[in-house]
């Protein structure tokens, strides 16, 4: 379509009184936009597509933050500081200067003092931290992926009907570690401790299948964040 009205406008500048070919070539811009947008809705279809149930990889978390904030990002933050940067006449440090004056607030608030601790002693608590501890950790780190503790089954339930007791004990059948972390008005959680996600689809079957007596709406799965991480 593009060579169409490529050679169509070539035309038209030939024959720019030509009222048949103008309208042409507008009935053409209009077609290719259509199509444009059909293309470009399909691939983001297949985009979202893709990523579903991947949320264990880090490009489904980086469009995530994207949308949720697009101008938290390192090339957003750039074209914010490059006019600003442009409209000082003043050196690099009167400009360092006005930022921090300006964004962070530098007023040292006075410190209370901690008492003193009257407890026992622990010399395992006030050692310090040792090498192997930190290497240790840093093993543990998933720099790749979404960390976190497993997975949070949340339940929208019926208030009169939902029993909880019921709905854990069906649950510990695939997930034998799983605990009731929140439960609300409308809504209860549940932590799934594993990082194994077979045994899911069988346990969503039997809590459809037993929803009318167990009370619950409806269920979804969502993974656990690092927040929960340090949290626990």
């Amino acid at each position: 379509m593009w060579n169409a009205h490529a050679g169509l406008f070539r035309r038209w500048q030939k024959q720019r009184y030509n009222k048949k070919l103008r309208h042409h070539i507008q009935t053409l811009s209009e077609e290719i936009e259509r199509n444009n947008t059909y293309l470009a809705r399909q691939q983001w279809g297949q985009l979202c597509n893709g990523l579903n149930e991947q949320l264990d990889n880090k490009k489904t978390w980086h469009l995530l933050r994207h949308l949720l904030d697009p101008d938290d990002s390192k090339r957003a933050a750039r074209h914010r500081l490059k006019p600003l940067v442009h409209q000082h006449r003043v050196s690099d440090e009167d400009l360092l200067t006005d930022l921090v004056d300006k964004y962070i607030n530098q007023a040292h608030q006075p410190v209370t003092p901690q008492p003193p601790y009257e407890g026992k002693p622990n010399p395992t608590l006030d050692a310090n931290i040792t090498e192997a501890v930190v290497y240790a950790a840093i093993l543990k780190l998933r720099t790749t992926s979404a960390p976190g503790v497993g997975y949070k089954l949340r339940i929208e339930k019926e208030q009169k009907v939902f029993n909880s007791e019921a709905v854990l004990a069906l649950v510990k059948k695939a997930v034998p570690e799983a605990t009731i972390e929140e439960e609300k008005e409308n809504e209860a959680i549940i932590a799934l401790h594993t990082l194994e996600k077979r045994t899911f689809p069988a346990m969503f079957r039997e809590l459809e299948d037993g929803s009318k007596m167990l009370g619950v709406k409806s269920t979804g799965v969502t993974v656990a964040t690092m927040h929960d991480a340090y949290v626990k």
